[in-house]
Protein backbone atom coordinates (compact mmCIF):
# COMPACT_ATOMS: atom_id res chain seq x y z
CA UNK A 1 0.00 0.00 0.00
CA UNK A 2 2.86 2.44 0.93
CA UNK A 3 3.84 2.30 -2.77
CA UNK A 4 0.70 2.71 -4.23
CA UNK A 5 0.09 5.80 -1.96
CA UNK A 6 3.46 6.79 -2.78
CA UNK A 7 2.73 6.96 -6.88
CA UNK A 8 -0.55 8.39 -6.27
CA UNK A 9 0.55 11.43 -4.03
CA UNK A 10 3.45 11.93 -6.85
CA UNK A 11 0.78 11.51 -9.72
CA UNK A 12 -1.36 14.46 -8.12
CA UNK A 13 1.83 16.59 -7.35
CA UNK A 14 2.94 16.31 -11.43
CA UNK A 15 -0.44 17.61 -12.38
CA UNK A 16 0.43 20.94 -10.63
CA UNK A 17 2.02 23.89 -12.20
CA UNK A 18 5.58 24.27 -12.37
CA UNK A 19 6.50 26.21 -9.21
CA UNK A 20 3.20 25.81 -7.26
CA UNK A 21 3.04 23.50 -4.15
CA UNK A 22 -0.20 21.09 -2.45
CA UNK A 23 -0.93 21.21 1.09
CA UNK A 24 -0.88 17.62 2.40
CA UNK A 25 -4.44 17.77 3.29
CA UNK A 26 -5.58 18.50 -0.36
CA UNK A 27 -2.98 15.46 -1.52
CA UNK A 28 -4.75 13.06 1.10
CA UNK A 29 -8.17 14.18 -0.33
CA UNK A 30 -7.39 14.20 -3.69
CA UNK A 31 -5.94 10.84 -3.35
CA UNK A 32 -8.42 9.61 -0.99
CA UNK A 33 -5.20 8.66 1.47
CA UNK A 34 -5.09 8.63 5.02
CA UNK A 35 -3.57 11.95 5.64
CA UNK A 36 -1.01 10.16 8.71
CA UNK A 37 -0.18 7.78 6.40
CA UNK A 38 0.96 9.73 3.76
CA UNK A 39 2.73 12.29 6.03
CA UNK A 40 5.19 9.44 6.19
CA UNK A 41 5.44 8.64 2.46
CA UNK A 42 6.09 12.04 2.00
CA UNK A 43 9.04 12.13 4.31
CA UNK A 44 10.50 9.40 2.78
CA UNK A 45 10.04 10.71 -0.36
CA UNK A 46 11.70 13.95 0.68
CA UNK A 47 14.42 12.38 2.49
CA UNK A 48 15.66 10.93 -0.99
CA UNK A 49 15.14 13.93 -2.96
CA UNK A 50 11.70 13.35 -4.82
CA UNK A 51 9.66 15.87 -3.25
CA UNK A 52 10.21 19.00 -1.54
CA UNK A 53 8.23 20.85 1.46
CA UNK A 54 7.33 24.31 2.07
CA UNK A 55 6.81 25.79 5.29
CA UNK A 56 3.95 28.17 5.47
CA UNK A 57 0.98 30.04 4.38
CA UNK A 58 1.90 29.03 0.86
CA UNK A 59 3.74 26.10 1.87
CA UNK A 60 2.83 22.50 0.55
CA UNK A 61 4.87 19.88 -1.01
CA UNK A 62 6.01 19.57 -4.45
CA UNK A 63 7.98 17.46 -6.87
CA UNK A 64 12.10 18.23 -6.29
CA UNK A 65 12.20 17.05 -10.28
CA UNK A 66 10.44 17.71 -13.39
CA UNK A 67 7.81 14.60 -13.45
CA UNK A 68 9.75 12.97 -16.67
CA UNK A 69 13.16 13.20 -14.56
CA UNK A 70 11.54 10.81 -12.08
CA UNK A 71 11.50 6.98 -12.68
CA UNK A 72 9.34 4.47 -10.62
CA UNK A 73 12.31 2.72 -9.72
CA UNK A 74 12.80 5.84 -7.65
CA UNK A 75 9.56 5.74 -5.87
CA UNK A 76 9.79 1.86 -5.39
CA UNK A 77 12.88 2.16 -3.49
CA UNK A 78 12.13 5.00 -1.56
CA UNK A 79 9.37 2.79 -0.38
CA UNK A 80 11.09 -0.63 0.00
CA UNK A 81 8.09 -2.47 -1.71
CA UNK A 82 10.06 -4.52 -3.71
CA UNK A 83 12.56 -5.70 -1.01
CA UNK A 84 9.65 -7.01 1.17
CA UNK A 85 9.36 -9.80 -1.36
CA UNK A 86 13.51 -11.18 -1.44
CA UNK A 87 13.80 -10.58 2.03
CA UNK A 88 10.73 -12.66 3.11
CA UNK A 89 11.93 -15.14 0.86
CA UNK A 90 15.12 -15.55 2.19
CA UNK A 91 14.17 -15.87 5.89
CA UNK A 92 16.54 -19.06 6.53
CA UNK A 93 13.24 -21.79 5.36
CA UNK A 94 14.39 -24.93 3.47
CA UNK A 95 11.94 -25.25 0.50
CA UNK A 96 10.55 -28.46 -0.74
CA UNK A 97 9.75 -29.67 -4.02
CA UNK A 98 8.90 -32.79 -4.43
CA UNK A 99 9.96 -33.63 -1.31
CA UNK A 100 13.65 -32.86 -1.87
CA UNK A 101 15.02 -29.60 -0.39
CA UNK A 102 16.02 -26.83 -2.69
CA UNK A 103 18.88 -24.27 -1.50
CA UNK A 104 17.55 -21.37 -0.47
CA UNK A 105 20.55 -19.55 -1.87
CA UNK A 106 19.27 -20.88 -5.56
CA UNK A 107 16.03 -19.19 -4.38
CA UNK A 108 17.44 -15.82 -3.01
CA UNK A 109 19.73 -14.92 -6.04
CA UNK A 110 16.86 -15.78 -8.82
CA UNK A 111 14.78 -13.53 -6.84
CA UNK A 112 17.17 -11.10 -6.71
CA UNK A 113 17.23 -11.23 -10.74
CA UNK A 114 13.97 -10.86 -10.61
CA UNK A 115 14.04 -7.85 -8.89
CA UNK A 116 16.88 -6.19 -10.53
CA UNK A 117 14.61 -6.97 -13.72
CA UNK A 118 11.82 -5.24 -12.00
CA UNK A 119 13.96 -2.20 -11.47
CA UNK A 120 15.24 -2.06 -14.90
CA UNK A 121 11.96 -1.14 -16.33
CA UNK A 122 10.57 0.67 -13.58
CA UNK A 123 13.57 2.98 -13.81
CA UNK A 124 12.70 3.42 -17.55
CA UNK A 125 9.11 5.01 -16.79
CA UNK A 126 8.72 8.63 -15.55
CA UNK A 127 6.03 9.76 -13.25
CA UNK A 128 4.99 11.77 -16.56
CA UNK A 129 4.86 8.73 -18.74
CA UNK A 130 2.78 6.95 -15.89
CA UNK A 131 0.58 10.92 -15.27
CA UNK A 132 -0.07 10.59 -19.24
CA UNK A 133 -1.17 7.01 -19.44
CA UNK A 134 -3.46 7.47 -16.98
CA UNK A 135 -5.26 10.75 -18.74
CA UNK A 136 -5.04 8.24 -21.72
CA UNK A 137 -6.99 5.74 -20.17
CA UNK A 138 -9.31 8.25 -18.81
CA UNK A 139 -10.33 9.40 -22.36
CA UNK A 140 -10.66 5.95 -23.71
CA UNK A 141 -13.62 5.16 -21.06
CA UNK A 142 -15.31 8.55 -21.98
CA UNK A 143 -18.54 7.63 -23.71
CA UNK A 144 -20.00 10.20 -26.27
CA UNK A 145 -23.84 10.70 -25.65
CA UNK A 146 -25.85 12.49 -28.29
CA UNK A 147 -29.12 13.07 -28.18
Amino acid sequence: MKTKYALCACLNLARMPEGKTMFISDLSREGRLPQKFLESILQDLRRVGLVASRKGRLGGYALARLPRQIKLGEIFRATGSLDFAVGHACGGKTLHVQGEGIGEDSVCHLLADVEKEIFQLLDRISVQELLERWLASRLEHVEDWVI
